[in-house]
């Protein structure tokens, strides 16, 4: 089975500060995440001169709003340095072509394409021929535009398509996970999902569902101001939250039974005990046993059939585990 990525998607959260973003950094390495996420625009590349807020962001326009959340290439540079320090993969969202084209000086382990791109020609193009694996959201497509972005994306060597619901929160009842398998039989690319929804049950079932990757909004607080804070996970639930993820992905791939389960099978299964006493040679009858716990190392309950008929190798007693080497041939 795939390794599960898991991916802290600092985003915004960290309100334009610097040194928050540095810190939320270590949190999400602490938290045992496996790579974390920031985003990256220029904003007359992605923003009209009229551009309201969009429901979630709050009041105002969105060109205020996203001059103060906006980190530059040096900022993220050190917050590359950060995360690699860490152990994290570091990965960032480009807005755009150029902005795609100045993010290409960092030392970048994948090329995120959010959902408001995916059908940006310009960008996914920029994307492929940086040579980086690219991981892509597909909230609000229409299946046209999903062929396009696959077929756009063909030529990348490594490719991750994450179902998305843009929707921020997203209830769990609108989350529409059946929609992975349609991704994946579609593009033939690993698929994951990238989580709007409060808590865990929404990746819980994606992971269920063999998702590769799952990327989760952190924060700092729900209750700060911001258009994420309030639909993230927060880094003090963090370590539970990639525990539990972990433990779920773990249990898909056991394989056999586990010691647990052995060590219960020798008292919980029935063996077959006599009752009755018989004497060296003599034959046993399905009606001598009877099927009793613990099983320990006798013949188990279900081989009654097998047992039924053979002769005693030594004087048996009433009460006796039968034992595979107390029989006859």
């Amino acid at each position: 089975m795939r390794d599960l990525l898991l991916i802290a998607e600092v985003g915004v959260n960290h309100d334009g500060d610097l040194r928050k973003a540095i810190a939320m950094t270590h949190r999400a390495a602490e938290a045992g995440f496996d790579a974390v996420k920031f985003q990256y625009w220029n904003i007359d590349e992605l923003l009209a001169p009229t551009a309201p807020a969009a429901p979630y962001q709050g009041e105002g326009d969105q060109h205020a709003l996203l001059a103060d959340l906006r980190l530059d290439t040096a900022a993220l540079a050190t917050l590359e340095r950060e995360a690699h320090g860490e152990g994290l993969r570091f990965i960032v969202t480009p807005d755009g072509e150029r902005a795609c084209r100045e993010l290409l000086s960092l030392h970048l382990d994948a090329l995120k394409i959010g959902s408001g791109d995916a059908d940006n020609g310009l960008l996914l193009d920029r994307a492929v021929r940086s040579g980086l694996p690219i991981i892509a959201s597909t909230g609000m497509m229409t299946e046209p535009e999903l062929a396009s972005l696959v077929n756009r994306l063909a030529p990348a060597r490594e490719v991750t398509l994450l179902h998305c619901v843009s929707t921020y929160p997203t209830a769990l009842a609108e989350n529409g996970l059946n929609r992975m398998r349609e991704i994946a039989e579609l593009s033939g690319r690993p698929v994951g999902l990238s989580d709007h929804s409060i808590g865990i049950v929404a990746a819980a079932a994606a992971v269920g569902m063999g998702a590769v990757a799952v990327e989760k909004h952190v924060t700092w607080s729900m209750r700060a101001r911001g258009p994420d804070h309030a639909m993230s996970l927060p880094l003090d639930e963090a370590a539970e939250w990639v525990r539990t993820l972990r433990e779920l992905h773990l249990g898909l791939s056991a394989a056999g039974r586990s010691q647990g389960e052995r060590d219960n099978r020798a008292v919980v299964r029935k063996g077959l005990y006599l009752q009755r006493a018989v004497a060296a040679g003599s034959e046993i009858a399905a009606a001598d046993l009877v099927p009793l716990r613990p099983l320990l190392d006798g013949i188990p309950a279900g081989e009654l059939g097998a047992v039924a008929g053979h002769a005693a190798v030594h004087s048996l007693k009433a009460g006796q585990l039968l034992r595979w080497s107390d029989l006859q041939g």
